[in-house]
């Protein structure tokens, strides 16, 4: 059974904050839009919880600023799956199928970027596993990407948005909120900036990220 994340929330907040990994009171940055705060650097924190079925659960984020543009917006969604999908990869090859990385709920606003990874393992390999998605998450980070999952990646985002331009409840759900909500026109030239997207160009964006030095990472423990 998969360890539900609102108890993984419930469980991590107290500790979290005792180690200083996120502090709602002091903390110099908060997102705009969802009120959350991020401490900048390199913060860590392992604790255990009691469990019926004892498993360890980690998570790691890169987290830093951007200049808010329609590009920086696509490259913001293709980073955070192909930094998954690496991981995915990763782990997989050494420790199996059964494994699995999963993509964790964002919680940023449209100036900001964080690439989440959360997967779970068993107790006894926690550490040794940690080490090998630290070290892909790192490499991804540094501008080591897969090319071939890249162009995959771009021809879906064109794809969907092609699909979702014959969908009324897409303009209705999506497209009018960001116009009278937010002032923004979604619309126009998406898929031309979409297309003009590069490998590079991604490169460029995770390594301006990672050169901002925000990184946590988070190992929930059986007791």
């Amino acid at each position: 059974t998969l360890f539900p994340y609102t108890t993984l929330f419930r469980s991590v907040k107290d500790s979290i904050n005792k180690y200083e990994v996120i502090d709602s009171i002091k903390a110099k940055k908060q997102s705009k839009e969802k009120n959350v705060w991020w401490k900048t650097g390199r913060r860590s924190c392992i604790f255990n919880h009691p469990m019926q079925t004892p498993s360890a659960s980690v998570y790691i984020c890169y987290q830093g600023e951007i200049t808010e543009n329609r590009i920086n917006s696509i490259y913001k969604e293709i980073a955070m799956h192909l930094l998954v999908k690496q991981c995915e990869i990763t782990i997989r090859g050494k420790y199996g199928a059964s494994y699995w990385v999963r993509l964790f709920n964002r919680l940023e606003s449209s100036d900001s970027w964080q690439g989440h990874v959360y997967f779970q393992t068993d107790p006894k390999i926690v550490e040794e596993m940690k080490v090998v998605v630290m070290e892909e998450a790192r490499k991804f980070m540094e501008g080591d990407l897969d090319e071939k999952e890249f162009n995959s990646l771009k021809s879906n985002i064109i794809n969907k948005r092609s699909d979702e331009l014959k969908s009324n409840r897409w303009w209705v759900n999506t497209v009018l909120p960001e116009y009278y909500l937010h002032n923004k026109n979604i619309v126009p030239n998406y898929i031309e900036d979409a297309k003009s997207i590069t490998l590079e160009g991604l490169k460029t964006f995770v390594r301006n990220i990672y050169a901002q030095g925000n990184f946590i990472d988070v190992v929930m423990k059986p007791e």
